[in-house]
């Protein structure tokens, strides 16, 4: 042993660690060597995990300053993944432990993942038991402490201290004695003037570890454990390789690889099942020769190192499958995390498609807000036809997605009838397709009955613009009339100043004759402007038809006309009485009565002035509605330009992504249903597996407890009194294997 303390360091270790000590050898019963009867190990006085921490601290100051991983040293979850002490197992012999070997030690994603901690474990540790028997010519101990180090990781402090401290203690030991151990020896010394009580403890853990792996190997041929490696490790670089070329593909694509891969291994398995029968047959007819052709004396010996040799064979194997087993459920493992991404990103489907949902209802909203003010907007003639346009251009995309989402709904169907699986996928779609038609009808109804609101509001619109070309003929009529009467009421003042002018120019009746002369001009200027007046009667007519057409003053044109009459009368009277009374009385009652005439002139006039105030203010209501239906008509625009942009989008994502037009939510049922097949393959595999363990297991104990028969029975005779006792009785002769299955044979057990 290298001795690498001092006094002083051998004393502060002893204090340090005084009630230290590692956990000892199993409990054997005559089950065989190296076979425990439990997996429970025995541990005698097991250190605590204070102490643990202490041990641990130590080998860390001792394993960093190889600077060979990144890995905290000093953390026992990290350490106990496999991969920290790959890699200083690499920089301690780069020879043995190359790079093709640390490649295969994966890189763990979550900490937490224990089944892929073991397989990495039972790697490591195959890989030193096969450097500690074929490099250093040494025997492995059997304590289950070495044997199931990798059951032992569990996840937590009090379970991964201790293996993380075996593992550390390990690898500064093959440090120390393996092909390299002059230089390491060195590192040790250099280090012990700096850290001398940790390099001791160092020192007594090295001891400890070299104390349960003896040096000598009792004899046994290791030739048959180093072609099995040979072979192992060529099928672990063929697995590493197709991985390596699997991660390089798609998800389907790894997927069918992985089935492929299992499907290769499931076959290899059967292979090799089939070679270890074999092998096992061979090896008892070997038995039965040697059994039958040896001698009580010398050759038992000889049968039974064979009997060992061809045991740790089969151990090996078994170890072999065992360890494919593990990466298999690694793999299993694999998958479903796979699995649970896939699981997560149909959530978000799911959750994607609720959004989709409630978009549609905003939709379906949006588009009832903006039917409503499309029906205000077609009150107006010029946005009428552009939405009649759009909203058959709306129609025909709306015909043309409905034919599209016809035939998506047919190419579902077809897809979903092709397999049994697919019945609530149907259900499903049939649903949606009833929910599709009713929309369908729906949305059929409201185009007529807004075809019929357009053709109601087209009618509107032309008697709305009929009436406002009548209101505004009206005003200007109104507005001539007020000036031809205006005009009329200062003719009238013209002639009733005239006629009062005339009236006072008239003699009275008792003048004398000789004033008959001017009378008689005078009576022919009153004749003249009653022409006069009687060329304003036309005006009236005017004045009468205006009141006609307003409506509300018929009666007052009643009265009006009746007055014309009654003037026309009085006239005519007038000039029959002109002679015979007094001119100046007939021309004084003329004036009044066309004094009053003015006056209700004046009355129509104001009236006519209210109305052209009214149909003024009517205008300007209707310029105001036209703003406000034009700003209307502006939000709707901007509201049919948002629901475009939100069907536009859902087209998009209703669009198929795939280069085989498949949708994500397609693709993604089409991952699941290759992943639950890939599932059930595997679960195949892991069965099948499980019972070619457990035949071999079975085999393995029948072999183990003839053998161990032979070897307390010392005698051939008791060893087979079976063979002698069927050969007498004529019967044929039975294997060895029937044999290992009688009452006789030793009780085994395997767990």
């Amino acid at each position: 042993m290298i001795d690498l303390t001092n006094s002083d360091g051998g004393t502060s270790s002893d204090n340090a660690n005084s009630s230290h000590h590692r956990y000892g050898t199993d409990s054997m019963d005559s089950d065989g060597p190296g076979r425990s009867s439990s997996r429970r190990f025995v541990v005698a006085d097991e250190p605590t995990i204070q102490q643990n921490r202490m041990d641990l601290a130590d080998l860390a100051i001792w394993l960093s300053g190889l600077k060979a991983t990144e890995f905290p040293l000093d953390n026992p979850h990290d350490l106990c993944n496999g991969r920290a002490f790959a890699e200083l197992l690499h920089e301690i012999d780069k020879d043995f432990f190359d790079s093709d070997w640390l490649d295969k030690m994966p890189m763990l994603t979550t900490p937490t993942n224990i089944v892929v901690k073991r397989s990495n474990l039972r790697r490591l540790w195959r890989k030193i038991s096969d450097y500690i028997t074929d490099q250093l010519h040494r025997k492995l101990p059997t304590a289950c402490r070495w044997t199931e180090i990798s059951e032992r990781v569990d996840g937590f402090e009090e379970s991964d201290l201790p293996v993380a401290v075996d593992l550390g203690m390990i690898v500064v030991t093959l440090a120390h004695i393996g092909r390299t151990q002059e230089t390491y020896v060195q590192y040790s010394q250099s280090l012990s003037s700096k850290y001398q009580r940790e390099i001791a403890n160092v020192a007594r853990m090295i001891s400890l570890v070299m104390e349960e792996f003896p040096e000598t190997l009792s004899g046994l041929d290791v030739s048959l454990l180093d072609e099995s490696a040979h072979e192992q490790k060529e099928i672990c670089m063929q697995e590493s390789t197709s991985h390596a070329a699997d991660g390089k593909t798609s998800r389907r694509h790894t997927l069918s690889n992985s089935e492929s891969l299992l499907e290769a291994q499931r076959e290899s398995h059967c292979k090799e099942k089939d070679q270890l029968l074999r092998e096992v047959d061979r090896l008892t007819k070997a038995l039965d020769a040697a059994l039958l052709n040896a001698t009580p004396s010398t050759e038992t010996n000889v049968d039974v190192s064979l009997l060992e040799r061809q045991n740790e064979k089969l151990r090996f194997k078994k170890r072999e499958i065992e360890e494919r087993f593990h990466e298999l459920e690694a793999q299993i493992e694999q998958h479903r995390l796979n699995l649970k991404d896939l699981t997560e990103e149909n959530d978000k489907l799911r959750s994607g498609h609720k959004d989709l949902n409630l978009v549609r209802s905003e939709l379906h909203s949006a588009r009832d807000a903006v039917e409503e003010w499309r029906a205000k907007a077609t009150k107006y003639s010029e946005e009428v036809e552009v939405m009649k346009k759009r909203k058959e251009k709306e129609v025909k995309d709306l015909e043309l997605k409905l034919d599209f989402m016809n035939s998506r709904i047919e190419n579902f169907v077809k897809e979903s009838t092709i397999s049994e699986d697919n019945k609530k996928t149907m259900d499903i779609m049939r649903s949606k397709i009833g929910t599709l038609e009713a929309n369908i009808d729906q949305m059929q109804r409201q185009e007529v009955s807004k075809s019929h609101m357009v053709n109601e509001l087209e009618n509107k619109l032309i008697e709305y613009k009929e009436r406002v070309n009548e209101l505004n003929e009206r005003k200007d009529e109104l507005v001539a009339e007020r000036n031809l009467l205006q005009e009329q009421l200062a003719l009238i003042q013209n002639i009733v100043q005239q006629l009062q002018k005339g009236a006072e120019l008239l003699p009275s009746p008792f003048s004398e004759k000789p004033q008959e002369l001017p009378q008689e001009i005078t009576i022919k200027r009153l004749r003249e402007r009653i022409q006069e007046l009687e060329t304003l009667e036309p005006l009236q007519g005017e004045i009468i038809i205006l009141k006609s057409r307003i409506g509300v003053l018929e009666e007052e044109n009643l009265v009006l006309s009746k007055r014309k009459e009654d003037l026309q009368r009085e006239v005519n009277e007038y000039k029959e009485k002109e002679l015979e009374k007094s001119q100046k009385l007939h021309v004084s009652n003329d004036v009044l009565e066309l004094k009053v005439q003015i006056e209700k002139a004046n009355v129509e006039l104001e009236r006519l002035r209210e109305v052209q105030a009214r149909g003024e203010s009517r205008s300007a209501d209707l310029e105001s509605l036209v703003e406000l239906r034009t700003r209307e008509l502006e939000k709707e625009k901007d509201l049919l330009f948002k629901a475009k942009q939100i069907i536009d989008e859902l087209e998009l994502r209703s669009r198929p992504v795939g280069e085989d037009s498949i949708t994500s939510v397609q693709q993604f049922k089409e991952l699941q249903e290759e992943n639950e097949q890939l599932r059930e393959k595997v679960e195949r595999l892991a069965i099948e597996l499980h019972n070619v363990s457990s035949s071999l297991d079975h085999e393995n104990r029948l072999f183990n407890s003839a053998a161990h028969q032979m070897v307390l029975n010392r005698s051939i005779d008791d060893a087979t009194p079976t063979r002698t006792r069927a050969g007498a009785d004529s019967v044929p002769p039975q294997t060895l294997l029937e044999t290992q299955k009688m009452s006789g044979a030793l009780p085994w057990r395997y767990t």
